[in-house]
């Protein structure tokens, strides 16, 4: 059980009402505020990896409703070996794929997300 507090209330609420309640928060968050909180995000987390010295990093390939990583990868894909899960068709479990080039590692994929197209596999 999680609790939800606001100035006049407390309420105790389930994941899955937590979950609703921050999916209205972010759909009701414009393009543009969206586009500078993931920018926000990618810069926190490149000073993060450049703080620890990291080569490598195993990132999500975002959807439309998640911190927008495309630009990072972009960006990063030639500072650090990038790694992105790719689900296996045959039992739904996540295999682990190198990237070097946003533009042919890709292909659609499983779930309508865009993962690894390369055989490699870590």
């Amino acid at each position: 059980m999680v609790f939800y507090t606001h100035p006049h209330i407390a309420l105790s609420l389930s994941k899955n009402t937590l979950r609703i309640l921050i999916k209205e928060k972010l759909n009701s968050l414009s393009a543009n505020h969206k586009a500078e909180f993931s920018q926000q995000a990618c810069d926190h987390l490149l000073e993060f990896l450049k703080s620890r010295h990291f080569k490598s990093i195993l990132i999500f390939n975002s959807l439309l409703d998640e911190i927008n990583t495309r630009p990072f990868l972009a960006k990063q894909i030639g500072n650090f070996n990038c790694y992105l899960p790719r689900v296996k068709k045959e039992d739904g479990s996540l295999g682990v794929h190198p990237i070097t080039n946003l533009n042919k590692d890709l292909q659609l994929g499983t779930y309508g997300i865009y993962e690894p197209n390369t055989l490699e596999e870590i």
